[in-house]
């Protein structure tokens, strides 16, 4: 697919990583693990990709009642930006996420969910 690519290749402008996964909490492990392998193939250190692992979980979880949630990571300049939609359902309390990342937004969809995004600097 145009604009996406694997992991062997590196990440240019323009491009993402996206991972869409069942609204269930079986399956944020499996975010987890795809945000942590996006975060090490970026070159950010592993504290920091720590963090990131944590604000997918705290998210994710709070998604649970939606039908979908989307996972994006994408390059944009100097940043890494990871975003997060529910599909049919609004993300709970985003505390532990505001806490770790300033710039973190949230933005309603026309489909009634929300997408939750923020960056880290990107090697």
């Amino acid at each position: 697919m145009p604009g996406r690519t694997t992991l062997s290749t590196p990440l240019h402008a323009g491009e993402s990583l996206v991972l869409e996964i069942p609204a269930d909490a079986a399956y944020l492990t499996t975010a987890r693990l795809f945000v942590g392998a996006a975060a090490r193939h970026l070159g950010i250190d592993e504290e920091t990709a720590e963090d990131i692992k944590l604000a997918v979980s705290d998210a994710g979880t709070g998604a649970m009642d939606g039908q979908v949630i989307r996972l994006a990571v994408r390059v944009i300049g100097d940043r890494a930006w990871f975003e997060l939609e529910s599909v049919g359902a609004q993300f709970g309390e985003l505390d532990v996420v505001a806490g770790l990342f300033e710039d973190l937004t949230i933005e309603p969809t026309s489909a009634g969910g929300v997408i939750v995004r923020f960056s880290v600097p990107a090697d």
